[in-house]
């Protein structure tokens, strides 16, 4: 009789230790898919969540940071409390990974929000302003995190562009008795033997005559006439 009373006693107390086959983490109280931890003087997120919660407390302890992925297996997860801490900062991407989050309490720590430390929770709260209950302030200058815009950093390329050198055709000494369609620049200062010039030989000069330097079109006059 007394073993049998010994072992209900046993049976007890692991059913009250226990969730799903899992232990309750350490100094925390667990109901169903909700885990307690709160004002329980928690330095650290305690190790054997279940990845089955849906409710996690940790609000009012002495917790000083979040390791970077704490989070991730918590898909289930729809409130989380992390208010009345001393958190300055999180992991860019903590929160990424929690789907189902409904609710989250960050309020109450002595949020650092110099940039770009503060980029990342500033960001997520806009973005899911919804979610936060209570209002996260910086410490400080007591503004809203969510209200501090960290600027974009962008890289100037600069690019230079190396001169060319175009080769043109000599159009000096070569008989000619009709003016080739080149650019200014290919006139030559030499006399050449011009017969005539054809009227619209000029017109791809958009600035005019006064645009061609120093160029000469010498032609014998008996043979434009």
């Amino acid at each position: 009789m007394k073993f049998a009373l010994r072992g209900t006693c046993v049976l007890l107390a692991l059913l009250l230790c226990c969730r799903n086959g899992k232990a309750c983490p350490s100094r925390c109280s667990c109901s169903g898919t909700t885990v307690g931890c709160g004002s329980s003087s928690q330095t650290s997120v305690p190790s054997g969540i279940s990845s089955s919660t849906t409710k996690l407390w940790l609000g009012a302890n002495q917790l000083q940071s979040l390791p970077n992925g704490v989070f991730d297996k918590l898909t289930s997860l729809t409130y989380l409390v992390l208010h009345t801490n001393q958190l300055k900062s999180v992991p860019d991407g903590i929160f990424d990974r929690l789907t189902s989050l409904q609710k989250i309490w960050l309020h109450t720590n002595p949020w650092d929000c110099s940039c770009p430390r503060i980029d990342y929770l500033s960001r997520w709260l806009n973005k899911n302003s919804q979610k936060e209950q209570g209002s996260a302030k910086c410490s400080g200058s007591g503004k809203p995190v969510r209200s501090i815009i960290c600027p974009t950093t962008t890289t100037t390329t600069t690019t230079t562009t190396m001169p060319t050198t175009t080769t043109l055709p000599t159009t000096t000494k070569m008989s000619m008795v009709k003016v080739p369609l080149v650019p200014p620049e290919a006139f030559g200062r030499v006399m050449n033997a011009c017969a005539y010039f054809p009227s619209y030989i000029f017109l791809h000069l958009v600035h005019g005559l006064a645009a061609v330097p120093l160029v000469y079109l010498i032609c014998h006059a008996s043979q434009l006439l």
